[in-house]
């Protein structure tokens, strides 16, 4: 048996699970019976470790034409052997494999596998597909090759136009998948690029696909390529080629401006607009493209090209902006042709109608068209013209949108809060940072401002056009400022003003928990309170000062006694009579802070001093103050 080599010649480049076609020249003096396999090695070229038997999927007899599903086995002397092996799914990626032919008995055939370059196989890694797309969806400046299998109804060469026509090559039922090109112009040989299978693997051939890269077409499909190319203005060449069956439009498909469409071989399909267009085909703007192509047996290749010859200059007018009852112009600064025609649309460009030459139109025949006195309802219209004299045909200038500023409508400014307090507190006011100036009563010329201030507000806008906005007016308000007055009242100190939260301060601290509208006095010092009024505002009362009275005068008659003093361990407490305000009798050390409180009616009380620290301390109960002297 001797060597194998792959259909095409050309050295493959394949994915794990995909199909090759090798052809085997000769089959001879087999055991009957005996399963043609064929051999592949390592990656690395070698035979003696991890290689892999592989058994053929299908063979044909007559180079392809038909295929018998199975493995082929020996009867009798047979040349130029087709088979499909299948490349296994987990083998590693590599550029050095190789085949030898063998027999499913152990005989292997001397001869490694050949083919046009290295003489191996390179196995790549698979890649992720594509999402699915509607059947006959046209790229936007990218081409998608709609990609179909089909078959033959005859065995014969497809040379004529009733042999091509009674093929079925774009049946929705073939559909396969489709790939993206990029470049409008290309030069593939599908079978050369993707070792045996189409669409192949992303890269020189396509630009991504949702065909698994195993899942390829050595013969029988079809592919429509179909593109919307927006063309600069200007005279254009087109070539094609191709191995089989090649055609191309510049309409859509209604008629095929190249056209070779039977079976042929590379590059002797060759056509090119020069023929019947020497000076180029004029085109501008939005052209749907379609080439139509399919490949029989052994080669498939295709290539187009688009080449620029000459240009047309046309100008943009651009999108304009304009107040209501305004002018403005659409002008084609360097426009050349002969003729000119504005259009108009209303649906966002899906319909366009003649621009007539009467009010609020002018010059709708000329490179320049003014509308005059604009409705506001024309916010929103494109613009387009048709100019003749530049190409055979018209040329269209892009679309251009009308912009239609209602001038004169009030805008609304937007307030933080309406009403602020008396003290560190502001509201900011703003409207759409959408225009070019800003006039506010404050002489401010921003977007937004910030006020501590009660007044009246509001501010007129205008765009680059000279539409002018007022505003609405907004009153802020300020809450009149309150100050809480303190009560004291002995050991409490208390304030009547109402409000929703309170925190009182000794020497400029807070004291801890206290946080109502009253305290009592524990320590000296200068008192205030803080707190929310009823609008929510802050505020803060005047500070008091609190003092023991008496400690600096005692009066002649005490309303109580104390005994012994300087006393050690305790003290008595008498009362000279009763105690109707039932005044707690309260001891504060020498620093006036409060250490003792105990409580006398009537009688007299013993006062434990033990741990108390040797030194001054005053005995107050109401307004009469004895101090003591602890040893």
């Amino acid at each position: 048996m001797s060597r194998s080599q792959p259909v095409p010649f050309a050295c493959p480049t394949v994915c794990p699970g995909s199909v090759i076609v090798l052809e085997v020249f000769q089959v001879q003096s087999l055991n009957q019976g005996d399963t043609i396999q064929a051999w592949l090695s390592n990656a690395s070229g070698s035979f003696s470790t991890g290689t892999t038997t592989l058994n053929t999927t299908a063979y044909s007899l007559n180079t392809g034409t038909t295929w018998t599903t199975g493995a082929y086995r020996y009867t009798a002397d047979v040349n130029n052997l087709y088979i499909k092996i299948t490349i296994p799914a987990n083998l590693p990626s590599g550029t050095g494999y190789t085949i030898k032919m063998k027999t499913s008995s152990g005989y292997v055939a001397g001869d490694l596998f050949s083919c046009s370059g290295s003489n191996y196989i390179t196995v790549t890694s698979a890649y992720p597909v594509l999402g699915n797309l509607a059947i006959g969806a046209s790229g936007n400046n990218q081409w998608i090759g709609h990609v179909y299998s089909w078959t033959a109804t005859t065995t014969s060469p497809l040379f004529t136009a009733q042999l091509v026509s009674a093929q079925d090559f774009f049946n929705a039922n073939n559909y396969a998948g489709y790939f993206l090109k990029d470049s409008l112009g290309f030069d593939i040989n599908y079978l050369t690029a993707s070792g045996g299978t189409c669409p192949g693997a992303p890269g020189p051939l396509n630009d991504g696909t949702n065909i698994p890269c195993s899942q390829g077409f050595g013969s029988l499909f079809s592919i429509k390529l179909l593109r919307t190319q927006n063309f600069a203005p200007g005279s254009y060449r087109f070539t094609i080629d191709g191995d089989d069956g090649i055609r191309f439009s510049i309409d859509g498909g209604n008629t095929w401006l190249l056209s070779r469409y039977f079976e042929q071989t590379y590059p002797n399909g060759f056509q090119s607009t020069d023929s019947l267009y020497p000076n180029g085909i004029c085109l501008s703007g939005q052209t749907n493209l379609v080439i139509e192509y399919f490949q029989r047996n052994v080669d498939a290749h295709l290539a187009f090209t688009a080449t620029q010859l000459s240009s047309s200059t046309v100008s943009d007018a651009g999108n304009k902006t304009c107040c209501d009852a305004g002018s403005v112009t659409f002008n084609l600064s360097q426009a050349n042709g002969s003729t000119y025609q504005w259009y108009y649309s209303t649906d966002n460009g899906s319909t366009f109608n003649t621009v007539p030459n009467t009010a609020p139109f002018g010059g709708a025949g000329t490179s320049g068209l003014s509308v005059n006195n604009v409705p506001g309802s024309y916010n929103g219209y494109i613009f387009k013209c048709s100019i003749t004299g530049i190409c055979a045909s018209a040329v269209y200038t892009p679309n251009d949108t009308l912009f239609v500023v209602n001038g004169g409508t009030p805008i609304t400014i937007n307030a933080t809060k309406l009403s602020i307090c008396p003290h560190n507190d502001s509201a900011v006011l703003c409207v759409p940072a959408i225009y070019s100036s800003y006039a506010w009563s404050t002489g401010a010329t921003t977007a937004c401002i910030t006020t501590d201030s009660a007044g009246d507000y509001y501010v007129t806008t205008s765009f680059r056009t000279g539409c002018t906005f007022p505003s609405n007016h907004v009153q802020i308000s300020v809450f009149p400022a309150i100050t809480p007055t303190i009560h004291e009242a002995g050991s409490t100190l208390s304030t009547p003003t109402p409000g929703s939260s309170y925190q009182w301060y000794n020497n400029n601290q807070p004291v801890s928990g206290d946080t109502l509208s009253s305290m009592t006095i524990e320590a000296l010092g200068t008192y205030y309170v803080t707190m929310l009024d009823v609008n929510g505002c802050p505020e803060q009362s005047g500070p008091i000062v609190t003092k023991i009275t008496g400690i600096d005068g005692v009066s002649g008659v005490s309303a109580f006694s104390i005994y012994p003093n300087p006393a050690t361990e305790k003290c008595m407490v008498s009362l000279s009579g009763t105690n109707p305000g039932n005044d707690p009798l309260l001891v504060y050390d020498a620093i006036g802070k409060l250490v003792m409180q105990p409580r006398i009616i009537t009688g007299s009380a013993e006062v434990n001093m033990h741990n108390m620290a040797a030194g001054i301390y005053f005995f107050k109960m109401g307004n009469e103050v004895q101090r003591v002297v602890k040893e």
